[in-house]
């Protein structure tokens, strides 16, 4: 009777056993791949928060110059490191009526952040006015101006003509 059920063990349930062990069933791994393009984001918006416009007062403004803190603000929105450069679109200061002269150069003009101690002047080629110092998606800056015109320049009413660019670095 051992000798029977030993043998119905062996020819009835060894063969599940095996199978169990050999891993019967298995897994299959693919792999696939995909591609994603994400664009830098960038967007700059400026605001010009003086618009009573500058006046030249007295011999003491053409003496020491005339500052204008916060003239500018600029709001930038970069996820990649970025640079804003300035430069003039005319080589003068756009006269605002027939009559006035059109000789003032762009030059009397200088510019830098509020945070920064040192301006820049401004000419018709491109300068860095400032390059990105965080992380931050979002950033608000302000930008201060200075005037330096000599005594022999022409009165008159002007615009200045900027342009403000944002870069990738």
């Amino acid at each position: 009777m051992k000798k029977v059920l030993f043998l119905i063990y062996i020819i009835v349930i060894a063969p599940f056993c095996c199978r169990a062990q050999s891993g019967g069933l298995f897994s299959l791994n693919q792999t696939a791949n995909g591609t994603i393009t994400l664009p830098p984001l960038q967007d700059l918006r400026v605001t010009a928060l003086n618009n009573t416009g500058i006046s030249f007062e007295g011999a003491k403004d053409f003496a020491n110059g005339k500052h204008v803190n916060s003239q500018y603000q600029l709001k930038v929105l970069s996820n990649i490191p970025w640079y804003i450069s300035v430069r003039a679109s005319d080589p003068v200061l756009t006269a605002l009526t027939p009559t006035t002269p059109r000789d003032i150069p762009v030059s009397i003009v200088r510019l830098k952040p509020s945070t920064a101690s040192s301006y820049i002047n401004l000419s018709t080629a491109a300068q860095t006015l400032m390059v990105s110092e965080n992380n931050n998606l979002e950033n608000t800056y302000y930008i201060d101006m200075k005037f330096d015109p000599s005594w022999t320049l022409p009165g008159g009413s002007y615009n200045i003509p900027l342009e403000f660019t944002l870069s990738p670095q």
